[in-house]
């Protein structure tokens, strides 16, 4: 799955800030420190570049930053400044500009804070009983050097992001800082946002800077989730439940063996539109074969999830139907901690990924003669209703 959104932070503080309110807009927000390929169930990479920490060169830490969150593929790079100006954010935004590889993108500064006083006329900073005294600060400048920026005015605003789009597409610049004074402000900034963001006739890539306010705003079209149900002992019971689940609901049903060959393929389009379970079984082959088929099970539902997440689709749960199969799977997804969280019925515990690269990730688990007819569903129902 791709990062939606990555967000340049100078300190653990500002990250674990920004991520909070990402959480709030309803995206999986990870912070990290170090370089490298974040939880495939992330929808927002939160960086603590650590500039503050430091004393590191700011720009060259925002580019490095940059341009691995572009190689990760996130549609929109947001600096998160200080919302009383500290630190660097000139040479941040530089940074972040050289290392996001796009050619004169649009740049937006929404530097508004309201809730904590902080707010923006005229393009001026303005927050009373701030030491040293910002107010009346001019923002373009402090982030722009001597580029031109153009304000956008609280008037504009107020007539709705349609008015603000058509501000920008109409300046001379691409450079801009948004005035706000109220949350609605910030709300129709963060509509415009996201608009900008998604590829069409105005795509020439997006650059913001913010406190990270409006983050709780943003509605990007996050990724779809589905369940997944893997079985492997071939009992009555998970037959019966089996028969039960496609009775109730959408559902793409593979053969392990047939998924491993590539002869089957889900087809992700479909579960989009159905809100289908994808299902990977053994328990249709003949007895003789039994032996050995939980791991075959295993390693072609963790192919299925892997290719999910190439197609943007994140899987939401897992129902695992037999002990040795379930433990096969988790060796498989190469997850090593589990949290249980309790049960969801007798004897089907519920557990979530504590670490990696699956974190988040719930499983729940049950035996090949475990519950009647109707268990397996209500299973799925549950992962279901935890999916986001």
């Amino acid at each position: 799955m791709t990062p939606l959104v990555g967000v340049l932070a100078d300190d653990l503080t500002g990250a674990l800030a920004s991520a909070a309110l990402l959480r709030e807009a309803g995206m999986r927000a990870v912070v990290q420190w170090r370089r490298g390929e974040p939880p495939a169930r992330a929808s927002a990479l939160v960086a603590d570049m650590r500039t503050r920490d430091y004393g590191a060169d700011p720009a060259a830490r925002a580019e490095a930053w940059a341009a691995h969150l572009r190689g990760l593929g996130c549609r929109r790079i947001e600096l998160r400044i200080d919302s009383t100006l500290r630190g660097a954010p000139a040479a941040e935004l530089a940074g972040a500009l050289a290392g996001a590889g796009l050619k004169d993108p649009w740049v937006l500064a929404v530097p508004a804070f309201p809730s904590a006083g902080r707010t923006v006329v005229r393009g001026e900073l303005r927050a009373p009983g701030v030491t040293p005294p910002i107010n009346g600060l001019p923002i373009g400048p402090l982030l722009f050097g001597d580029r031109d920026a153009e304000v956008l005015d609280i008037e504009t605003i107020e007539r709705g992001a349609d008015a603000v789009l058509a501000a920008m597409a109409g300046a001379g610049t691409t450079r801009f800082v948004a005035d706000g004074t109220g949350e609605a402000h910030l709300r129709t900034l963060a509509e415009a946002a996201d608009r900008l963001a998604q590829p069409g006739d105005r795509e020439r890539g997006l650059l913001t800077v913010s406190p990270g306010a409006w983050l709780r705003y943003h509605r990007p079209p996050l990724p779809e989730s589905y369940p997944l149900v893997v079985l492997s002992s071939a009992t009555a019971t998970n037959a019966e439940q089996l028969a039960a689940l496609r009775g109730s609901r959408a559902a793409q049903v593979f053969d392990a063996r047939a998924v491993l060959s590539g002869e089957a393929v889900v087809d992700w389009d479909s579960v989009r539109r159905d809100a289908a379970a994808v299902v990977v079984e053994t328990i249709s082959r003949p007895a003789a074969e039994a032996s050995g088929l939980f791991t075959e099970a295993a390693r072609a539902a963790a192919r299925v999830v892997e290719d999910g997440a190439r197609h943007d689709m994140v899987c939401g749960g897992i129902v695992v139907g037999g002990g040795a199969t379930g433990s096969a799977l988790m060796d498989a997804l190469e997850v090593g901690e589990l949290v249980a969280d309790g049960e969801v019925a007798p004897l089907c515990p519920h557990a979530t990924v504590a670490a990696g690269r699956w974190t988040g990730l719930p499983v729940i688990t049950k035996g090949g003669l475990v519950g009647g007819p109707e268990t397996l569903t209500r299973l799925v129902e549950a992962v279901t209703k935890e999916m986001t």
